[in-house]
């Protein structure tokens, strides 16, 4: 009887409609998390959507609305109001996972902003082909802040240091949305 309960529990999917908020993050694991705490801290609710069952109920202890569901499913994603959501962030680990749930976003909720985390650049170009265009490579500012750290330690200027970053970051861009 027990086991049954248990089990019952993954067979809800489905958040509950108990309300809008202008956020719905998919994938609530590292990244996610801290995107959620960055926006619970300027006041701004956020839906978190993840397949962890596990993960899920630990980050409902913290307070967070997040629910088990698997948001490839539209029923998941309409129960969780995306069609009224300002933004979706996407930061589930499984990049073949990101490019397929991106592209049913887009197709679905194409006024939607959607905000996606790529492990690399194939993966950022993929998502990128999907209509995706925030698209943020995971280590990529990581390596950036370290490529400034270097030129502070060369001796560049802070704003030297800077236009080195941004000239970067321009090339890089454009190379990302060319090829």
């Amino acid at each position: 009887e027990e086991l049954l309960a248990w089990l019952a529990a993954f067979d809800d999917e489905t958040p509950e409609p108990d309300g809008e908020h202008p956020v719905i993050i998919i994938g609530f694991g590292r990244v996610g998390q801290i995107v959620g705490r960055a926006l619970a801290l300027q006041g701004i609710e956020f839906t978190g959507l993840d397949r962890d069952f596990d993960r899920v109920e630990f980050v409902k202890k913290y307070g967070n609305r997040i629910f088990y569901g698997d948001p490839s499913r539209l029923e998941v994603l309409r129960a969780a109001h995306a069609d009224k959501a300002r933004a979706i962030v996407l930061t589930v680990d499984d990049a073949e996972r990101s490019v397929a749930l991106a592209e049913v976003i887009r197709r679905t909720f194409p006024e939607v902003r959607v905000i996606a985390r790529a492990h690399n650049r194939d993966h950022a170009h993929a998502l990128v082909e999907a209509g995706v265009e925030h698209v943020y490579r995971e280590t990529y500012f990581t390596a950036l802040e370290m490529a400034r750290s270097v030129f502070d330690g060369l001796g560049y200027s802070h704003d030297d240091a800077e236009a080195a970053i941004r000239a970067f970051r321009e090339l890089d861009e454009n190379d990302l949305r060319e090829t």
